[in-house]
């Protein structure tokens, strides 16, 4: 006894895309030996939605051709040939959730065949992301599938680089990346590295200056009458001795409360 062929799954009709259902219906019939139109129809038939089913419910299922008539009265009815596809492409700007190797598939599902490429790639390149697009634009003799496939790198490599530059400091090579995505061009000037302002703070001088002195010096100044070692202190000259007097008076009397 022969071993039955298992039916294959078909995916839901999608009445954006009847070409391509009806296709995916052609394999599975052919892989399910298949070969009759009423089969066909048949099988067709019992996967088809309620809605859509209502539109060849009137077809007669031992007629001549019903899977052809299927066929025809899906496209009829779910493939535009007013240039309305095309009028759709036109008004996009924007990928939406698609990735660009999505949308450039669904540019050429949706118009004709005889499509000149470069009313593809114009299309295209509309829908990227400005920065992506002067990348891709630049790039002649190359087909739209292989732009959206650069397309696709260039986006994921995006990502990181955005979110890398909210949460850390930007690296010379993040830098020349970004210029790359923005201008289409390498970065030729020098990366000039972000000014560190790390500085102490002038109380810790302040303090470090004071650990050199003793706390007689440091307090009293030139009017100290001790001095214990170690010690730094210098004898001023008489301009500087006139200095730091007027600053030690200055600091006695904050210290005094006066």
């Amino acid at each position: 006894m022969m071993a039955q062929t298992q039916p294959t799954k078909l995916q839901p009709y999608d009445s954006d895309f009847p070409t391509i259902w009806l296709a995916q219906v052609r394999m599975a019939c052919a892989a399910e030996k298949l070969t009759t139109e009423a089969d066909k129809f048949r099988r067709a038939f019992l996967a088809l939605d309620t809605k859509t089913a209502e539109l060849v419910a009137s077809i007669d299922p031992t007629s001549d051709n019903p899977f052809t008539q299927l066929c025809n009265t899906l496209l009829t009815a779910h493939a535009p040939n007013d240039g309305s596809q095309l009028e759709a492409l036109l008004a996009t700007t924007s990928l939406d959730d698609t990735t660009p190797s999505e949308y450039a598939r669904k540019i050429q599902r949706s118009l004709p065949e005889d499509t000149p490429d470069c009313i593809i790639r114009q299309l295209f390149l509309r829908a990227l992301p400005k920065d992506i697009r002067l990348i891709i634009a630049a790039l002649q003799h190359t087909n739209v599938t292989q732009l959206a496939t650069i397309a696709d790198q260039l986006i994921k490599l995006k990502e990181p680089i955005y979110s890398a530059a909210v949460s850390s400091p930007t690296s010379p090579n993040e830098l020349n990346s970004e210029h790359i995505m923005s201008t289409g061009k390498p970065n030729t000037q020098p990366n000039v590295q972000p000014f560190n302002s790390r500085r102490r703070p002038p109380f810790r001088r302040q303090q470090q200056r004071s650990r050199r002195l003793c706390i007689y010096h440091y307090r009293w100044g030139n009017q100290a009458r001790q001095c214990r070692q170690p010690c730094s202190w210098k004898q001023p000259t008489h301009v500087e001795q006139r200095r730091n007097t007027t600053i030690q008076g200055n600091d006695n009397a904050q210290l005094t409360g006066w």
